[in-house]
């Protein structure tokens, strides 16, 4: 066995840390400024998160309540000097659906659809993966040829998951299927406009918000 065989891996070494030193203060003209508006935009963000989890709620109960057995299409919501758009949209197929929602979905006649991540195959063409009859043919066939070894044919198995497909989503809105399916299979995007866009005024407008 030569020297490069028998030669260890060395672990990795940490770089240390200096204690107790400290990073150097320098006053640069903006920094307050930029912390102002960042701490701002943070609290701007918290409150549209809030404002937009309540038109989405508004939003979804309208469509509950006028789907008439069939599924949602887009609308708008306007108020004052405001429009937006809003659109329902089936749950993206991204988003994988759980043991028990499937179960959920069943329950109420509504068919979840079953996506391929990986086909299950032999390493043979995947089309034949389950004829059961041409793969003992193979096998009888292969079983004659002497030093093969048991392992020859693996097997990769299939996996697969469970989405919102577009029958998924019909399904969801006919009559009799409650509240909870069709929250489970709907997304609620908005899309907000303004017609006139005043600053001082929508300015004004934040400051009393952000003050309550």
């Amino acid at each position: 066995m030569g020297m490069f065989a028998q030669a260890k891996a060395v672990a990795p070494t940490k770089p240390k840390s200096k204690k107790g030193s400290e990073k150097d203060i320098v006053e640069i003209p903006g920094v307050e400024q930029f912390a102002q508006i960042d701490a701002l935009i943070t609290a701007l963000e918290s409150l549209n998160s809030t404002l937009d989890a309540q038109l989405k709620e508004q939003a979804f109960t309208y469509v509950n309540d006028n789907s008439n057995g069939k599924r949602p299409v887009s609308f708008k919501e306007t108020e004052g000097n405001a429009t937006a758009s809003m659109e329902p949209r089936k749950r993206t197929s991204r988003s994988y659906l759980t043991d028990e929602e499937v179960a959920l979905l069943a329950k109420y006649g509504v068919n979840a659809e079953k996506v391929v991540v990986t086909q299950k195959m032999f390493g043979f063409n995947p089309v034949y993966a389950e004829n059961q009859a041409l793969l003992a043919k193979i096998e009888e066939a292969l079983s004659g040829v002497d030093g093969l070894p048991e392992d020859l044919i693996v097997i990769q198995e299939e996996k697969s998951n469970m989405i919102v497909g577009e029958s998924t989503y019909n399904q969801a809105f006919k009559s009799g299927v409650p509240d909870v399916v069709r929250r489970m299979v709907t997304t609620m995007a908005i899309k907000p406009k303004l017609d006139n866009v005043d600053i001082d005024q929508i300015l004004s407008f934040v400051k009393t918000l952000l003050a309550k």
